[in-house]
C-alpha cells in the first residue's frame, strides 16, 4: 500500500486524523523519493501488523516493534531489510516529533544477524579489466553512446545508479533531479544535492578528470551532442524508433549494466569495480571514501581487504623467503 494516500479507515482507525495527516506529511519530504517510498511502504506494513492486534504504530510500544521485527525473521527476510523496516518507524516517529529510543533494539536486531543463514551478496565488479573488454561492443548509435556514458561515468565518478539516473545538465534542477554536472577545464564535476548518505540536501561534490581512459568526460559529451542535449536530465530513455524521451531511472541503468556486462552485474557493479581497481593500486582509503562519499571509511576498507588477500599475504612472503634462501 502507498502510505501516501492513507485513509482514516480500516486497519489506520488506531489514529486520529491529525495523525494520519501528520505520517502522509512525513513520508511525504525529508529524503530521497526512493527512500521515502520505500520507507512508507515499510511503515504501512508495520501499521498493518499493529491493526488487529490493537497496537498503536505510534508512539509504538518497544514490546510491539519487537514482536514485529521478530515477526519478519520468521517471514525469512534478509537482515538489512528487517533493518529497514525498524529505520522506517524510526524516521516516523522523529519527524512526527515522537521520541524513539533506537538502542533498546539493538539486541534484537544483533539476534537477526546472528540467526542469519543467509550468505550476503556482493556485486560483482565491474573493474577496468571488464570494461575494456566489453566497451567495444557498445557501437556509436545512441544507445551506444548513452550506455557508453552512464558506464564509465558510473565507474570513474563511484556513483550509484539512483545518483546517475538523477542527474541534469545544469543546476536548473528538473523534476526528479538529484544534482547536476558540470564541465570545467579540468574535467567534470558532479554536484548532488541529494544522495543516500546525504538526506538534507547539502551539495556534495565528485570530480572526473580528462585523462582517465577510457574518458568518461568525453563519452558524456558525445552523448549529450548526439542526443540533443542542453537542459533537464542528462541520461535519457530511448524508444525502440530511437527517439530520446524522459529522464531514464536507476531499474533501467541496472537493466543497462546487465545487458551490457553480463546477467553477473548490477548497477553496483560500477563503483564496486572502481573500488577495487583502486584498492588493488594502493590508493588511500580516505581518498577512496572521498570519491564514493561513503558516510564510513569501515565500508571502503572492506574493498582494500579483499585487494590486499594476496598482495599482503604470509605465506607469499614465506614461500618467498624459502626461495631465495
Amino acid at each position: 500500500m502507498n502510505t501516501l494516500a492513507l485513509q482514516n479507515d480500516g486497519p489506520y482507525n488506531l489514529l486520529a486524523e491529525h495523525e494520519v495527516e501528520e505520517v502522509r506529511e512525513l513520508l511525504r519530504g525529508a529524503r530521497a523519493d526512493s527512500t521515502r517510498r520505500l520507507y512508507g511502504r515499510c511503515f504501512a506494513a508495520f501499521m498493518e501488523w499493529c491493526a488487529p492486534r490493537g497496537a498503536r504504530p505510534m508512539p509504538a510500544e518497544p514490546q510491539h516493534v519487537k514482536a514485529y521485527l521478530a515477526s519478519l525473521k520468521r517471514r525469512g527476510l534478509a537482515p538489512s531489510t528487517i533493518n529497514t523496516h525498524l529505520a522506517a518507524i524510526v524516521h516516523a516517529h522523529r519527524h512526527a516529533g515522537v521520541g524513539f529510543d533506537t538502542s533498546l533494539y539493538e539486541g534484537v536486531m544483533d539476534g537477526v544477524r546472528r540467526l542469519n543463514k543467509r550468505k550476503p551478496r556482493k556485486a560483482k565488479a565491474a573493474t577496468r579489466e571488464v570494461l575494456d573488454a566489453t566497451l567495444p561492443e557498445f557501437g556509436d548509435d545512441l544507445r551506444g553512446l548513452r550506455d557508453r556514458a552512464i558506464i564509465l561515468l558510473g565507474f570513474w565518478a563511484a556513483r550509484r545508479r539512483s545518483e546517475l539516473a538523477g542527474l541534469d545538465v545544469t543546476s536548473a534542477l528538473t523534476d526528479g533531479a538529484a544534482g547536476h554536472v558540470e564541465f570545467v577545464k579540468e574535467g567534470l564535476v558532479i554536484r548532488l544535492n541529494v544522495s543516500k548518505t546525504n538526506q538534507e540536501g547539502g551539495e556534495e561534490s565528485y570530480a572526473v578528470p580528462y585523462g582517465c581512459e577510457p574518458c568518461a568526460v568525453e563519452a558524456v559529451q558525445a552523448w549529450m551532442q548526439a542526443a540533443g542535449i542542453a537542459e533537464g536530465a542528462l541520461f535519457r530513455q530511448i524508444n525502440r524508433h530511437g527517439k530520446v524521451g524522459g529522464r531514464i531511472s536507476g531499474h533501467s541503468i541496472n537493466a543497462i549494466v546487465k545487458a551490457r556486462l553480463g546477467d553477473d552485474f548490477s548497477g553496483h557493479a560500477l563503483r564496486r569495480g572502481f573500488l577495487v581497481d583502486a584498492a588493488n593500486n594502493g590508493l588511500d582509503v580516505l581518498a577512496l571514501a572521498r570519491q564514493s562519499g561513503h558516510a564510513s571509511v569501515n565500508m571502503v576498507r572492506e574493498y582494500v581487504k579483499e585487494a590486499e588477500l594476496f598482495k599482503v599475504n604470509p605465506a607469499a612472503l614465506l614461500a618467498g623467503k624459502r626461495g631465495r634462501g
